[in-house]
């Protein structure tokens, strides 16, 4: 029993030693914690290499209650001080030098080293103050003190305290070190940061310097090149103020230099990096009469001025040129040539004569013009009683009388007279009869529908642009202008062929507009070409000219095309055409792009409606009179005519109308000026303009001073009772 109980407080004695030094271990490990804690703040205040290890050497002292802590730099193999602690000692590097003995140089070289062996080193300390008993030695390396050593030194000889600390020992010095390092790489940044500043601050300075100077530099090349620039423009100046082709060439490669304006524009653009026999003289090589070999003397200097005649193939014109060698900008020798123009000179009397035939020619289709929309004016008064007497007659006849046939029939070689009235009014410009915003692609897309049903033989290849702009026309005269073009190309084309129909947009600035005479701006275009027998250049320049066909007797009037571009003119627009024999042509028509939406126009057949009101009638023609007033009586209207101006002026004032049908050419008193004075009688007057002519030039002026309505002549009962109807406000 007693030995059992012996056992259990042997066991519980081991236990408690257990504890007890598990305890102690736990109390060191904590106070070796508190010593790395307290290291670690001290390293974080403090930013001097050697206040960084005087302030652990203290603390690690004090706590651990070493009395000795040296460190050193190792210069070949001597330990110079960088800061001790002494315990016992209030003096500076107490203990120094001290002295590694080779032996205990190999040792540290494998880590940190625990001796005991006095006899390793060698310490001066003053009297018995302290006799180191054991010592860890603990090297290290670093960017400030290159190799060194951390020496920790204990007197008591009884027990090795240092040993087991070691590793704590090691841990503070790497804790050192690595803020000494860390201190000197910042210190060193911050060194090298300055540097770097300063060099970038000197760089700038003379960068900015430099930069100064180039500007300067740039300045004066600035002011040479414009000063040089200045001389050069006056010099091209000068050289284009001459009336006559002064131009240079490259003696050797024949190649163009420069060129004048006067040539630029006789030529019609640069031919500058062009060969000169070619352009100027249409050779395939350089020319038999060139005189470059002769223009340098034996020492291939310039000589003389040639000065001779010639004949240019390109302008026809015959000049006097004065030819000399020149030393070019680039140093090279060229040949400079001033051609003034003498064919006037040689050709004068010949001049005088094509000049004369030239204002024939103007005047003769000044004058057709002119005869044109006077015919045009008087036929369509005559139409206007033929179709008003047509439509009388049918108005009261059975649609089943065999005359009914007849009738109509009549109606359609009004239309077709009227068409060619339109025609002639066309070539006179007389201008546009019902302009509305309008999509070309859908004139264009139908017509040419319309026009390959009954021409078989063409193939017809259409590519309409989808976002071509809007143009402000009269439609059926457009229509009109397209099937002119339409039908001038299957005549060129009797065996059959393509058709190309295409539009496009195009924004013209002034140099191209101006080729065409047009405003710059936005145009859509059409264009019409075919793969036909083309034209001839002796064909193309009369192809606009009234009555000028090549097609045989029967197949044409000649008026088709000039009635185009006389439409297409008022339109403000241009017609360009180019063309080859054997070669196809091709028609392009540019028309001004409108701003405005589509107005979509409904094309109801209409029969006559009567209505009821009163109405004057004005015109000189008695024709127009009588068959007007029956029409208008026709449809159930109160009808007053008036043969003059005066007439109608007193009719209105006696007894005032609903409505005026007032035609604008009289003899006594113009259209305009009865429209003006009815007016100042009544500003309420609803005015109908009629006319043969179509709604333009003065016509329009007219209507855009207040009339409620226009219709041409000639018209049907049908148009007329339309008209009407909207005059008075019921359609």
């Amino acid at each position: 029993m007693d030995s059992d109980y012996r056992a259990k407080i042997d066991a519980l004695h081991h236990t408690i030693d257990v504890l007890e030094a598990e305890n102690a271990q736990l109390s060191e490990r904590a106070e070796e914690a508190m010593l790395l804690g307290l290291v670690a703040e001290t390293l974080q205040t403090i930013t001097d290499p050697v206040e960084i290890v005087a302030s652990v050497q203290e603390r690690v002292s004090i706590l651990k209650n070493i009395p000795y802590i040296a460190c050193g730099r190792l210069v070949d193999r001597q330990l110079e001080p960088v800061a001790t602690y002494a315990s016992f000692s209030d003096e500076t590097n107490v203990g120094w030098p001290i002295q590694l003995k080779d032996s205990l140089f190999d040792e540290i070289t494998q880590g940190p080293y625990v001796t005991k062996n006095v006899a390793e080193l060698s310490v001066d300390f003053a009297g018995d103050a302290f006799h180191p008993a054991f010592t860890v030695v603990i090297p290290f390396k670093s960017h400030f003190f290159s190799n060194g050593l951390f020496l920790f030194m204990d007197g008591d000889g009884s027990a090795d305290r240092l040993t087991p600390m070691l590793f704590m020992l090691d841990r503070i010095v790497d804790m050192t070190v690595s803020r000494i390092d860390n201190q000197y790489l910042m210190q060193k940044l911050a060194r090298l940061n300055k540097e770097l500043e300063a060099r970038v601050d000197q760089r700038t300075r003379a960068l900015v310097s430099a930069n100064l100077k180039l500007k300067a530099e740039i300045a004066d090349r600035k002011q040479s090149e414009l000063a040089l620039k200045n001389a050069n423009d006056r010099f091209v100046t000068v050289l284009d103020g001459i009336d006559a082709h002064v131009y240079a060439i490259d003696l050797h490669s024949y190649e163009i230099l420069f060129m004048n304006r006067k040539m630029k524009e006789d030529f019609g653009d640069s031919l500058i990096g062009k060969k000169c026999y070619r352009e100027l003289r249409k050779e395939k090589s350089p020319c038999k009469i060139c005189t470059n070999s002769r223009l340098l003397d034996e020492h291939g200097r310039p000589g003389r001025v040639i000065t001779w005649e010639s004949k240019s193939p390109v302008t026809g014109n015959w000049y006097m040129n004065h030819d000399r060698a020149v030393s070019w900008v680039d140093e090279r020798m060229v040949k400079l040539r001033i051609a003034v123009d003498i064919t006037e000179l040689k050709r004068t009397e010949h001049e005088k004569q094509l000049l004369q035939a030239r204002f024939q020619q103007s005047q003769k289709m000044e004058a057709i013009g002119t005869l044109a929309g006077g015919i045009a004016h008087d036929f369509n008064n005559l139409l206007m009683g033929i179709q008003g007497r047509t439509s009388l007659i049918l108005l009261d006849l059975d649609p089943s009388d065999p005359h009914a046939e007849h009738l109509k029939s009549i109606e359609t070689y009004i239309r077709s007279a009227a068409g060619l009235t339109r025609q002639l009014l066309g070539f006179a410009r007389g201008g546009k009869y019902e302009p509305k915003p309008t999509d070309l692609n859908r004139i264009a897309d139908e017509g040419a529908d319309l026009f390959g049903r009954t021409k078989k033989e063409i193939r017809i290849h259409k590519k309409l642009a989808p976002d071509l702009w809007t143009v402000d026309v009269d439609r059926g005269q457009i229509q009109q202008v397209l099937l002119n073009l339409y039908v001038n190309a299957w005549q060129a084309m009797p065996d059959g062929g393509d058709l190309y129909i295409q539009t496009s947009n195009q924004e013209l600035a002034a140099d191209r507009a101006g080729l065409h005479q047009l405003v710059p701006g936005r145009y859509a275009t059409i264009t019409v070409s075919d793969t036909g027998i083309g034209m001839t250049s002796e064909v193309l320049p009369r192809i606009f000219d009234p009555f000028f066909t090549t097609k045989e007797r029967g197949r044409g009037t000649g008026l088709g095309l000039a009635a185009s571009y006389g439409i297409i003119l008022n339109h403000h627009g241009a017609i360009e055409v180019n063309s080859q024999a054997g070669s196809g042509s091709a028609f392009t028509v540019y028309l001004p792009a409108s701003d405005q939406a589509v107005v979509e126009v409904s094309r109801i057949p209409r029969k006559p409606v009567k209505g009821s009101g009163s109405i004057l009638l004005v015109d000189d023609e008695q024709m127009i009179i009588d068959v007007g007033k029956m029409m208008l009586e026709k449809l159930g209207y109160r009808v007053s005519v008036a043969t003059s101006g005066n007439e109608a002026i007193s009719t209105y004032t006696a007894k005032k109308v609903d409505i005026v049908i007032l035609d604008m050419i009289m003899p006594d008193m113009s259209g305009g000026e009865v429209f003006d004075r009815l007016k100042a009688v009544d500003p309420e007057v609803n005015v109908v303009l009629s006319s043969g002519y179509s709604l333009s030039g003065q016509t329009q002026e007219v209507f855009d001073r207040g009339c409620i309505g226009f219709i041409q002549k000639p018209f049907t009962m049908d148009a007329l009772s339309e008209k009407v109807q909207r005059a008075m406000g019921k359609v």
